[in-house]
């Protein structure tokens, strides 16, 4: 990470009504914290595994937090998630407007439903070993043109949360950074390629 580091009371800057939200779990430790940039403003990102040290491309929990404001920005989880198929779409829409509502209440009433889509999500499980899911992606758009969404698993657990997320239309990609992402992460300081669109570019 281009890690502009300062001194960080990460602990307190995770909301208890998040990790309730969210459904974090307990059982992890935090691996990684620093500061970057994300659309132009510093972000901390904190990054959490079971086991330290941090290890890319294995089961993590990851949050990206506005510095200035303690806003959540994005949270992520490709811990494998519960695989009962429980969730409906009509399901999936009213939780993702509670967890949006409950979050940032003063953003959501700015945000406008897209639509939900069934895209596959990598996820690592204890053994070290990627597989795929189909989850819930629950989209919405902010009266700015970002784009919001959360992101269920079929049981409706919730594997992502990110708002303001802003889109390269000429490129056909994400121009917000991804740093919840290991690929883009990787891709960024040259330990792997860049992304397929519609990834934001790593090195612009």
């Amino acid at each position: 990470m281009e890690n502009r580091q300062r001194k960080i009371r990460y602990p307190d800057l995770i909301k208890i009504e998040w990790v309730e939200l969210l459904e974090v779990p307990f059982n992890i430790r935090i691996v990684e914290h620093g500061v970057e940039l994300r659309n132009g403003i510093d972000v901390l990102i904190l990054r959490f595994q079971r086991l330290a040290p941090k290890e890319f491309d294995s089961p993590y929990i990851s949050f990206v937090i506005n510095e200035d404001e303690g806003m959540l920005l994005s949270y992520v989880n490709r811990m494998l998630p519960v695989k009962d198929f429980t969730f409906s779409e009509d399901d999936a829409l009213v939780k993702a407007k509670m967890i949006l509502r409950k979050i940032n209440p003063e953003y959501f009433n700015k945000l406008t439903f897209v639509r939900i889509d069934n895209p596959m999500r990598q996820f690592i499980n204890m053994y070290g070993y990627s597989e795929e899911h189909s989850i819930y992606w629950v989209k919405f758009v902010h009266e700015n043109g970002a784009f919001s969404w959360v992101g269920l698993s079929m049981s409706g657990q919730v594997v992502e949360y990110e708002i303001d997320s802003v889109w390269d239309f000429e490129n056909k990609r994400r121009k917000t950074e991804m740093w919840d992402h290991d690929g883009w992460v990787k891709a960024r300081h040259g330990l792997g390629p860049e992304l397929d669109a519609p990834a934001a570019l790593a090195r612009k």
